[in-house]
């Protein structure tokens, strides 16, 4: 009876399909219900049940398939009972807002998944080991007594973990308003782990496209007479919403939601929470409470226009906008936290576009500590400071002070002139060296590392520049020289950078453009000492040179100085 099945694809069971899968009927004509059995089924089939006319679905043997969900079409009573199986059952990703849920077995997981109530347990029997997180579960009905069509969930087990679900009880439904109930008498409920369930909604207003005129003018703003109501969304509302009394509007989570909501003036203090949004804008408005609301459209953004104490928290906006959220000038006092936040460049803090008059903190995700480079702009033989410091986004970390860096220049550690490594203590997210000479072997073609060892506050890092050689603007001096014809003169250039000597490179002198060479024909090379000086001594002026003047230039180059020429007079007498 098995058959073979691709466990990427999905395997929709329907009325013309079912009988092939082993699956046998049993109720009336008129209310038809199935066994399925899961070992009739390959390994991991992805399944959707997609009935007509089926009232109820025992399923055995579940755990060896995934069954996704049940889609129902009319508004009858529908369940699904979890029966006999080998070990653990885990429902999860199932979807079925209409069809209750019910265990029949030891050792269930239900997680992330939507349905409307859940039964555990019958008679006087208890089930044990259950585990229900993050769900979605809806309860609705108009029933006055105790049972489990107006509840949300009908306990009579043991062991039970209740966390994190989502719990909706629509209008007509709890009458007796318990939200947690022992069937048929019988109370097994012990060893129960209920922890941060909810919110619970009692009586919303159900909202969808259909019935949108029965709540909203023409115009799009609320009716009068649903101030201080609860809307429930259960699909996505594609007229725009306009709020203009205090309401609170949410949705079934995940599924339900709305294209543009607009709170106007008269709605102080309403909430919006739980929706998929395209468009939020509070308008003239105080106190509004934005929560747990998804914004993902390529256009979603939230802007707050002259409104002040709104908290907007635990949202996700990702968008194609330059930001996520936007402030006016005229809105004060507004919270922005521990939201998702992604634009098409910035995240977190930095997507929200605000003023100093609002608060905006701890949102998603946030900055990692980055190591910068501050300082990358160095002029060769001069004292500089290196420096580097810990970011988070555009500031610094002044909040971390421990650790040290080192600098490296091509892969080579700074030392000082004892040949001991320069270590920079991090204060305040800063670290600094000092009164550094730059050499000049730095080049533009230099490569500067910064690398911090870690601390107890933020985790190693290290990164890596290029630098920038700023070309000194030298100054060179020469002196007029007067000498007889044919005798030995002195050379002398100085060269300078503001008050200090430059004590590298080297001059060349020329006399009436004619370079100065040696009795060989070689160029003579004068080197530049520690003074700044460079001089060529005791050079014989040749005999061509008859009496006159003449002009001696000096021409200085050296690495990272642009070239200089000076020019003097040579007089030459008889």
């Amino acid at each position: 009876m098995k058959k073979d099945s691709n466990t990427d694809d999905i395997l929709i069971l329907n009325n013309d399909n079912y009988a092939e899968y082993g699956i046998t009927t049993y109720g009336s004509s008129t209310k038809v219900s199935l066994h399925i059995y899961g070992q009739n089924f390959a390994t991991g089939t992805n399944i959707i049940l997609n009935f007509t006319n089926i009232v109820n679905v025992e399923f055995y043997n579940l755990s060896n398939v995934n069954l996704l969900a049940w889609y129902v079409y009319d508004t009858g009573s529908h369940q699904l009972y979890i029966e006999e199986d080998i070990g653990t059952t885990t429902i999860s990703n199932f979807y079925a807002p209409n069809v209750v849920l019910s265990m029949h077995k030891d050792n269930v997981n239900v997680y992330n998944s939507v349905f409307l109530i859940a039964n555990i347990g019958s008679g006087n029997y208890a089930y044990h080991n259950l585990t229900f997180e993050n769900n979605t579960i809806i309860a609705k009905g108009s029933k006055s007594t105790v049972s489990i069509a107006n509840k949300a969930l009908t306990l009579n087990a043991t062991n039970i973990t209740f966390r994190n679900n989502y719990m909706v009880c629509m209008k007509g439904g709890f009458n007796s308003g318990v939200v947690f109930s022992t069937a048929n008498g019988a109370n097994y409920l012990n060893n129960f782990i209920d922890e941060n369930n909810g919110p619970f909604y009692e009586n919303p207003l159900m909202l969808n496209n259909s019935n949108y005129n029965t709540y909203f003018n023409e115009d799009n703003t609320l009716k009068s007479e649903y101030e201080n109501s609860v809307l429930f969304a259960v699909e996505n509302i594609t007229n725009p919403v306009i709020i203009n009394a205090p309401v609170t509007l949410t949705a079934l989570r995940g599924y339900g939601g709305y294209s543009t909501v607009n709170f106007i003036e008269g709605s102080d203090t309403s909430v919006i929470e739980d929706s998929i949004i395209n468009k939020l804008t509070l308008n003239t408005v105080n106190g509004i409470k934005v929560n747990n609301n998804k914004l993902l459209d390529n256009d979603s953004i939230i802007e707050i226009i002259n409104s002040a104490d709104c908290i907007i928290e635990n949202n996700t906006v990702n968008t194609k906008n330059t930001y996520t959220v936007t402030f006016d000038e005229d809105s004060v006092g507004n919270i922005v936290r521990n939201n998702e936040l992604f634009a098409s460049e910035l995240t977190g803090d930095e997507s929200v576009q605000t003023t100093d008059d609002n608060t905006v903190k701890s949102n998603m995700p946030l900055p990692v500590p980055e190591l910068k480079i501050d300082i990358t702009e160095f002029t060769a033989g001069q004292t500089a400071t290196i420096q580097a410091s810990i970011y988070l986004g555009k500031e610094v970390a002044s909040d971390i002070t421990g650790g040290k860096v080192v600098f490296k220049i091509n892969g080579k550690t700074l030392k000082n002139s004892a040949g001991k490594v320069i270590y920079a203590k991090v204060v305040n997210g800063v670290a600094i060296i000092e009164d550094y000479t730059v050499p000049a072997s730095w080049t533009n073609d230099t490569i500067i590392t910064a690398v911090y060892s870690g601390s107890s506050k933020c985790e190693a890092l290290n990164t890596t520049s290029s630098i920038t050689i700023i070309k000194n603007e030298p100054t060179m001096t020469t002196e007029d020289i007067t000498a007889a014809k044919a005798s030995t003169i002195t050379l002398t250039a100085t060269v300078k950078d503001g008050d200090k000597a430059i004590t590298t490179g080297k001059v060349v002198f020329k006399i009436n453009g004619k370079t100065v060479k040696d009795a060989n024909g070689k160029v003579i090379y004068a080197k530049v000492d520690a003074n700044g000086v460079a001089t060529i001594p005791d050079y014989t002026l040749p005999e061509s040179l008859k009496t006159g003047t003449y002009t001696i230039t000096a021409v200085f180059t050296a690495p990272n100085y642009t070239k200089l020429e000076s020019n003097s007079t040579l007089t030459i007498t008889a």
